[in-house]
């Protein structure tokens, strides 16, 4: 029939030809992926997990305002079960900004804390807290003053530059000493 040898003549059925032009339009109507968008700092940092819900985690990252987003697609792939991970958590990760604000990739689980105590340089007074830089770590160390009472230290003593040795310990808020001590 006339039909059928337009349709080998042509190389494709109708149907197929229907086929390919809807395959071939599709992808411009798809919305991009986040990823796409994505500028990656290049800087690996760390965030504690301050909530988790509905297949994803929000971490707080000093010097970033708002919370970053630890997307359950990004921990799969980073081979992290989002159950095992819990509030107060330190987690390592790529920090990248999409579209929508800041989300972790390449996520890791972040070094346990020394099991020994740590030496801090005193950096800043605020009230009635203190604040330390200790090598390694991200971020200031806490010098509460329930911590500094308990050590038997007067806030109004403290200078900056000061070094403290104490233990380091970690939760939703970050981090903060306790068992301080002058060097």
């Amino acid at each position: 029939t006339p039909a059928a040898t337009m349709r080998q003549t042509s190389g494709e059925s109708p149907r197929a030809k229907k086929r390919h032009r809807a395959t071939s339009v599709q992808p411009a109507f798809r919305a991009p992926s986040r990823r796409s968008h994505a500028t990656h700092s290049g800087k690996q940092t760390t965030g504690v997990v301050k909530k988790i819900g509905k297949g994803m985690g929000f971490c707080s990252v000093d010097g970033i305002a708002g919370d970053v987003l630890v997307g359950e697609r990004s921990l799969i792939e980073s081979g992290l079960d989002l159950s095992t991970i819990q509030v107060g958590e330190t987690l390592t990760f790529d920090l990248a900004k999409g579209p929508r604000g800041y989300y972790a990739d390449n996520i890791s689980l972040a070094a346990l804390l020394p099991q020994d105590e740590v030496t801090g340089t005193l950096k800043k007074i605020h009230k009635s807290m203190g604040f330390c830089s200790v090598e390694g770590v991200d971020g200031d160390v806490l010098l509460g003053p329930r911590s500094l009472r308990e050590s038997d230290i007067d806030l109004s003593s403290l200078q900056l530059g000061d070094i403290f040795v104490f233990d380091l310990n970690r939760d939703s808020s970050g981090y903060h000493a306790t068992n301080i001590r002058r060097e």
